[in-house]
Parts: C-alpha cells; structure tokens; sequence
C-alpha cells in the first residue's frame, strides 16, 4: 500500500472527526455563539512536513560531523581569543555612533476633557469609567 494514501485514510477517518467533535465540545464550554475552529488534514499535513524538514535540518549527516565539529570549534577558539582582549582602559559605547538626543520641554499640549467625557458616561466613580465585569 501506499504509505500517503494510508495516512491520509487515518486523518480523514480518524483524526478529523476527533478534532471536530473536540472543537464543539469546546465551544459548547466556552458558550460559543458559533463554532468557528476546524483545522483539516491540510494543516496537519503543512505542521508536520515543517516538523520534518527542521528534524532533517538539524540532523547532523555522518560525512558531515567531522567538518562541523571543526567549525564549531573554530568559533569557540575565536570566542576565547574574544574574552582574552583586555577592555579594562576602554569606556563603554552607548551607541556606536556619535550622536545626541534632542530633547524638547515637557509639557502639556492638549487640554484636558475627562470631566466632560465622564458626564456622558453610563457609569464613573473615583474618576475612572467604570465597565459591566465580562470574565469571572
């Protein structure tokens, strides 16, 4: 048998129905107005090829072990001859670049309107709007 054809038997007779029984079941918790969540066999199938292509991608070939083991050893040599550098006359940059910030007044430029807006509010108190609770 055909390996694709037989997974793609699996999710659509098993997987499917169970995720879609488990998404009304969710939205019947959640008091959904409408159960909006689905997701295909596209989507599983797109999840699992790009789980797939990262396991190959950090899979390290035999042929290849010896080389990347030289690499990394070459970056870690050179992060060693890094910490080796003596920084101790040196002051830190806060930019690499030689500039300034320029700074204005801190002041008020707009004016203030939240006792107008207060009064045409359903409900305030201490200064604040105060809003029906949604979650409990």
């Amino acid at each position: 048998k055909n390996p694709v054809d037989f997974l793609d038997t699996i999710a659509k007779e098993k997987l499917e129905p169970y995720m879609k029984e488990t998404y009304e079941e969710l939205a019947s918790y959640m008091n959904a107005y409408q159960n909006k969540m689905e997701m295909g066999r596209e989507v599983i199938a797109d999840k699992g090829i790009w789980t797939a292509k990262k396991r190959y991608i950090l899979n390290v070939q035999d042929s290849e072990i010896e080389q990347t083991a030289s690499e990394l050893n070459n970056i870690l040599s050179l992060m060693d001859k890094l910490g080796d550098i003596d920084t101790g006359d040196s002051e830190p940059m806060a930019h690499p670049l030689k500039m300034s910030q320029r700074l204005r007044e801190d002041k008020v430029s707009e004016e203030d309107m939240s006792k107008e807006f207060q009064e045409i509010a359903p409900k305030t108190g201490k200064g604040h709007f105060l809003v029906p609770t949604v979650i409990e």
